[in-house]
């Protein structure tokens, strides 16, 4: 069940998770579906008084330990290791999504973003049983990456639905009515915008990658290919000039096979892949460094 829902929802994922082996594949398909399901709960109720009452029923089932509820018992089941810490902030970061969503700075997004994919990094350190403080730090990075990668291709959609996730102080306080039929002058606005976004997804995907040593083999590289498939969705919204209006772009069959080619060649040449040589930069996360695991040189000195 959790696999269908994986492959129905997540194809990048679905694509590199094959290489993950069976063992390792079914944990994460089943993460995938306890956090795919929460998000829906945040965007699919008949009113957001609903989608909130719905996540903090959840909430309060993963706070309790209530396997009676359908995702505690996948989590118990599936997932035993994955820390409930991350499960609450996860929920936390959804319940922005049932208010008006209005983010104001650049800090405020990407607290937005730990909470809601940082910690999807650090649940998928815990299946691994990953407990260094440089790994967990670097598996926030690539879950922020890719969030931040998420937010500049569903711009208009994200608008439609009466949601802003460009900071308001990079877009000047434009609505999303305003976003959908931008003038010229927002157009630049707008696409500068995104292009920040990209820039510092950019940055947080060659933190992220730097994190890949700590993985088991096979888990490394699927992980990999997962990061280099959803970044290419950025060199795409680049290629087209910063437009989010024009279509949502997404990797093809073709170009995730070409990632594929392009992942084996780096997996083998580059050895930062197999040893860790580098060390994080404390700076990516001065946002958000009171979260748990947020703060890794704190940690590291304990």
């Amino acid at each position: 069940m959790s696999l269908e829902v994986l492959k129905q929802n997540s194809k990048s994922f679905y694509f590199a998770g094959y290489l993950l082996g069976s063992r390792s594949l079914h944990r994460i398909a089943a993460l995938y579906n306890i956090c795919r399901t929460l998000d829906d709960l945040a965007d699919s109720a008949e009113d957001s008084l609903k989608a909130r009452a719905n996540l903090m029923t959840v909430q309060h089932a993963f706070a309790s330990k209530d396997i009676s509820n359908y995702l505690v018992m996948i989590k118990h089941r599936d997932c035993a290791n994955v820390n409930e810490i991350h499960i609450n902030s996860l929920i936390t970061g959804l319940l922005t999504d049932t208010e008006r969503v209005r983010i104001r700075t650049t800090e405020s997004l990407l607290v937005y973003c730990y909470r809601v994919a940082g910690t999807v990094g650090l649940m998928i350190c815990d299946i691994f049983r990953i407990q260094d403080p440089n790994a967990r730090a670097h598996a926030i990075d690539l879950g922020v990456a890719m969030q931040l990668t998420n937010i500049a291709r569903d711009v208009l959609e994200d608008a439609k639905m009466g949601r802003v996730y460009l900071p308001q102080e990079l877009i000047n306080d434009l609505t999303p009515k305003q976003i959908e039929s931008p003038t010229k002058t927002d157009k630049i606005i707008i696409s500068a915008a995104v292009g920040h976004l990209l820039y510092l997804a950019d940055k947080h995907y060659n933190s992220g990658f730097c994190g890949l040593p700590f993985l088991p083999f096979r888990s490394r590289f699927s992980i990999f290919l997962a990061g280099r498939i959803y970044k290419r969705i950025g060199l795409k919204i680049r290629k087209h000039g910063l437009n989010v209006w024009s279509r949502r772009h997404y990797t093809s069959v073709f170009e995730k096979c070409y990632e594929f080619l392009i992942c084996i060649c780096l997996f083998i040449i580059n050895l930062d892949n197999h040893k860790y040589t580098a060390s994080h930069d404390s700076k990516l996360h001065k946002f958000f460094s009171h979260l748990p695991d947020a703060n890794y040189q704190a940690e590291k000195k304990e």
